[in-house]
């Protein structure tokens, strides 16, 4: 079976039998760019074929994947872009520093560069995706690098005549891709309860992981709008103080208005910790759940779980 799969995995080998395959693949893969709402479009495809198309179902879950890795790997490229653009502008600008013309340009450089160095990051993953519906279209059996031949071997794809993939294995990608989300601000709500809406009475597992996965994302997204709403006040607050003190005492302004940035630095402070920790969860979930481990997160995964497990019962 392992030669059949890797056969199936290879880019350009003839697989898909149908026009409508072709379609709903391309579709699937095309969907990249739209960027920002991340991989609704390719659940959608594969709750409309998993059960009609091997081949639509393999390529709508490969861009389901693709499409949520890629925001994790573009949030940790874009930094390092900044890094070290940054580094070589500040070297460029210390030996430059004499002469104000060369200064200039190297920070419009700098500017240029990082830049260019998002906008090309974003439109790389958007060719790949249209890579894939092109081949789709042509009938291929595209794979994504690096991790396109594993995921058919994890499903064990056989390519378009096959047999149906891997359910249990299906529902644990489709769970993994509802908890890597969290990345995705705002439109990765859409997929877990997409998945919760659909899923919930077929399968205990995705029921259960996609409705945490939505909850957790829903909690984060209302963290999100109170620190802004927060942050918005403090900034009035403070823009406030220092008008009113600068009116009344200048010789105390100047304390009284370090005093209220103390909260606006406290809200960053808080922010720099929480994020990343919001973040990690969510990856290690969907990390446990593509392994088949029944995840659950620190005190919401219990107390949902307490919750659902009378109601199963019943």
């Amino acid at each position: 079976m392992d030669s059949q799969v890797q056969a199936a995995g290879l880019p350009g080998a003839q697989a898909a039998s149908s026009s409508d395959d072709k379609i709903w693949a391309a579709l699937a893969h095309g969907s990249a760019v739209l960027f920002f709402i991340g991989p609704v479009v390719p659940l959608i495809m594969w709750l409309m074929q998993r059960k009609k198309s091997p081949y639509a179902a393999f390529q709508a879950l490969q861009a389901m994947l693709y499409q949520s890795l890629g925001f994790w790997v573009w949030i940790l490229f874009v930094p390092v872009i900044i890094v070290v653009v940054l580094s070589v502008a500040m070297v460029l600008i210390t030996v430059m520093s004499p002469r104000s013309e060369n200064l200039s340009l190297a920070v419009l450089g700098m500017q240029l560069a990082i830049f260019g160095g998002v906008i090309g990051s974003m439109l790389l993953y958007m060719a790949i995706g249209v890579i894939g519906a092109v081949a789709s279209l042509m009938g291929r059996d595209f794979c994504y690098p690096f991790f396109g031949r594993r995921l058919a071997r994890y499903l064990e794809y056989q390519g378009a005549q096959g047999g149906d993939l891997s359910e249990e294995k299906q529902d644990c990608v489709v769970a993994s891709v509802c908890h890597s989300t969290v990345v995705i601000l705002f439109w990765g709500l859409i997929t877990p309860i997409v998945v919760w809406l659909t899923q919930q009475q077929r399968s205990a597992f995705l029921r259960f992981q996609a409705m945490q996965a939505a909850i957790y994302q829903g909690l984060g997204l209302l963290a999100y709008f109170a620190t802004m709403a927060l942050y918005v006040l403090g900034m009035f607050g403070f823009m406030g103080a220092a008008i009113t003190l600068d009116q009344s005492s200048q010789s105390a302004a100047p304390a009284w208005v370090a005093a209220a940035m103390i909260p606006l630095l406290c809200l960053g402070c808080g922010v720099a910790l929480v994020v990343p920790l919001y973040h990690l969860f969510g990856f290690l979930a969907a990390l446990a759940t593509l392994r088949g481990r029944d995840y659950r997160y620190p005190i919401l995964g219990k107390i949902l779980a307490s919750r659902m497990q009378p109601a199963e019962a019943k």
